[in-house]
């Protein structure tokens, strides 16, 4: 296979590794507190770096999609999760440092 053929799989495998991302976000966000990973980073700067990694995935897999819409749709969905986390019967809790960490 030709090294110009193959970067044409580059948007594919960024919006398959998005799409994965964000269920691993999701399901980070949504599971009880004393079921998360142990991590000896700062909570923010876990926030950070996985929203970061989803935007990134997602702007190289994006397509067609408008860069600001792109931005807007992936803040619209940390925002949600956080609402979602705030009314979790287990102990969860909305945090809008949260939210601006994953704005971030």
């Amino acid at each position: 296979m030709k090294l110009e053929n193959m970067f044409g799989y580059v948007p594919k495998l960024a919006l398959l590794g998005a799409v994965m991302c964000a269920v691993v976000i999701a399901v980070l966000s949504l599971l009880p507190g004393s079921d998360l990973p142990a991590s000896n980073m700062n909570d923010k700067l876990n926030h950070f770096i996985a929203y970061g990694v989803l935007m990134a995935l997602a702007t190289l897999g994006r397509g067609r999609v408008r860069l600001f819409g792109l931005m807007g749709g992936v803040i619209l969905y940390g925002l949600v999760l956080e609402g979602l986390q705030g009314m979790m019967p287990y102990g969860r809790s909305a945090s809008w440092i949260d939210a601006l960490a994953n704005t971030g």
